[in-house]
């Protein structure tokens, strides 16, 4: 339950990895029961990546915002159903079409590289320069409107221009395989799905299930994603939890698809950073065990990087042999109300979970409401929430999930809090 605030802005200093200084704005949450509170989203301070032209050495951390970052500059991206001129090459990392007149955007190699693999006809193997640095831990940001970049930069990919590839598909005859965080279910969903992918039938492949807590009961969390998946009509023909780091699951989603393809393409669907591309390295690897005509498509996988929006292209993908319909990787759809949205992207890296999620569950304040509850206590998780709890029962403990970046502070809650106007919205 999420609500809009109307009450005045202020500044506070939290932690995230290391001490910073950071700017907030207000907004506020309900919980359900009768466990009232107020959270407060953060919005951090921007940074562009430096690059270093002479040895390709990047540095996210102390870059001015004006200097150059990828985006299109008019290059075509790759569209489902459309056929680009023979004699252009993508880049089989990210999809862009490989170029070599500007460094500064997606598919560009040195010239001297892009005519030896040329020679040697060996560009439709070849990664681009952004993709090799993607590969080696940079966080280069390519879309407008994420990592605090303006959404009328047009150096950046427009999120607009991300789902126009996508647009054809619901006129076409295929079966789309939809990945969704489940760590962020509702939020990395697509509520707008139908309109991309008309009645083709769905494999929901739900990932990042190895970061659950442990314990979790993963036949209960299926069946409360098929029961979420069902009540938004669409036609889902399998519902499977993956792991696409440990494999755990993708055989099961494997079997799925290779039964319900019947000679139709298969689409690869889903918000930017839930793990498409890491899936598509798992399925194949798992593919190969079955069929040998995968291991070519397994050594030429698209590019992982927990940079959102790493695909900015639609990527073919022989999976199913050079004769068959293909299997094709789509770029991320951004959500402008996710996470990825807010932070810059040193940010986004610090706060990526890398392990199993553990509850933490803050010690009571003694001095607030004589150590019984938490009414009255405010929680800094990081510089990313603040959640003032303004009415709770007796017995009541907050449980926060999330990466150990974040640390979790009490203090009591200000005077002023209590005071501010709040309209909410179920």
């Amino acid at each position: 339950a999420v609500c809009a605030s109307s009450g005045r802005a202020h500044e506070h200093s939290a932690q995230l990895s290391k001490p910073q200084n950071r700017s907030s704005r207000h907004s506020k949450i309900a919980s359900g029961g009768r466990c009232m509170i107020r959270y407060q989203r953060g919005q951090l301070l921007s940074s562009a990546p430096n690059r270093s032209n002479s040895r390709r050495v990047l540095n996210v951390s102390a870059a001015a915002p004006s200097e150059p970052r990828y985006g299109t500059s008019g290059r075509k991206l790759p569209m489902i159903g459309s056929k680009l001129d023979p004699s252009l090459y993508q880049c089989f990392g990210c999809g862009a079409e490989l170029q070599m007149d500007d460094e500064e955007q997606p598919g560009f190699l040195v010239p001297e590289k892009y005519m030896v693999k040329k020679q040697h006809r060996q560009l439709r193997t070849t990664l681009c320069l952004r993709c090799g640095d993607l590969s080696n831990g940079a966080m280069l940001n390519a879309i407008a409107g994420q990592a605090h970049a303006a959404f009328n930069d047009p150096s950046l990919i427009s999120p607009d221009e991300l789902r126009e590839q996508l647009q054809p598909l619901q006129n076409q005859k295929a079966l789309v395989i939809k990945v969704v965080d489940i760590l962020d279910f509702n939020g990395s969903f697509m509520n707008r799905i139908r309109d991309l992918v008309g009645s083709n039938p769905i494999v929901l492949v739900v990932t990042k299930s190895d970061l659950l807590p442990k314990g979790t009961d993963m036949r209960e969390v299926t069946e409360w994603v098929r029961e979420r998946a069902e009540g938004r009509r669409l036609t889902i023909a399998g519902v499977h939890m993956v792991s696409s780091r440990s494999g755990e699951g993708v055989d099961y989603a494997v079997g799925t698809v290779l039964r319900e393809r019947r000679g139709r393409p298969v689409y690869i669907l889903g918000a930017a950073n839930v793990g498409k591309s890491t899936f598509v390295r798992a399925f194949l690897k798992q593919l190969k065990q079955q069929d040998l005509s995968a291991i070519a498509a397994a050594r030429h996988s698209p590019t992982v990087s927990p940079m959102p929006g790493t695909t900015l292209g639609v990527i073919p993908i022989p999976a199913f042999g050079p004769r068959e319909k293909r299997m094709f990787d789509t770029a991320g759809v951004l959500l402008t109300h996710r996470l990825n949205a807010l932070l810059n992207e040193s940010e986004l890296k610090a706060v990526m979970p890398r392990g199993r999620l553990r509850p933490y569950i803050p010690n009571l304040l003694e001095e607030v409401s004589e150590g019984l509850s938490p009414l009255g206590t405010t929680y800094l998780w990081g510089a990313v929430v603040r959640v003032d709890v303004l009415e709770a029962p007796r017995a009541t403990r907050l449980s926060f999930l999330g990466p150990q970046s974040l640390k979790v502070s009490a203090m009591a809650t200000p005077a002023e809090a209590n005071q501010e106007e709040s309209s909410w919205v179920y």
